[in-house]
């Protein structure tokens, strides 16, 4: 069995982070292939995510709303073979629709986070940490 004597830090062929370099106690020279970047994540990389909102207050306002609306003044009058206007007007009032009560937000997830956050599970834990800060735990509640 070998035995770790000495590691050293040398100059990566390409990238120019440092490469790990073992000298074992039989002078046995062994090179890995990965970078310290690689082999401990140094870098870290953020994505920015998009994820829609959904609280129940949300879903009242929308359901207030949609029970209110005339979809017949919607596409106006068309004849029964104009089916593809009459659903391009539904498709627009949808999307501005979803678009008005649940918009599109963004969040950044990086390589540190864990596995299972998700961009809705990181902006509910960053909601509760801001109300906490603040002192209104009875808000906290409906994240």
């Amino acid at each position: 069995m070998q035995h770790l004597d000495l590691m050293i830090l040398d100059d990566g062929p390409d990238d120019g982070l440092p490469a790990l370099t073992y000298h074992l106690s039989r002078r046995l020279l062994v090179k890995p292939t990965r970078t310290l970047s690689e082999l401990y994540g140094l870098c870290k990389r953020s994505n920015i995510k998009m994820f829609r909102t959904k609280f129940p207050q949300q879903h009242a306002q929308f359901l207030a709303h949609v029970s209110t609306l005339n979809l017949d003044d919607v596409g106006g009058y068309s004849a029964p073979t104009d089916t593809q206007r009459d659903f391009d007007a539904f498709y627009d009032v949808a999307l501005q629709l979803l678009e008005w009560f649940y918009p599109l937000r963004s969040i950044t997830i990086t390589s540190r986070d864990p596995y299972y956050i998700t961009p809705a599970i990181k902006a509910k834990l960053r909601r509760k940490n801001r109300l906490m800060r603040a002192g209104s735990i009875e808000k906290n509640v409906d994240c």
